[in-house]
């Protein structure tokens, strides 16, 4: 579930998946935060 996701965030924010080289940690903090605008 999880790994889906990461996809969809990858998918939705490309900035994202360029940053996957600096850090992978940071495509979870963009999970955080795509989830608090879904919730508004």
């Amino acid at each position: 579930m999880k790994k889906k996701i990461s996809i969809s965030i990858n998918a939705t924010i490309p900035n994202s998946f360029i940053t996957t080289a600096h850090g992978k940690t940071k495509t979870v903090s963009t999970s955080k935060i795509k989830n608090k605008i879904a919730n508004k």
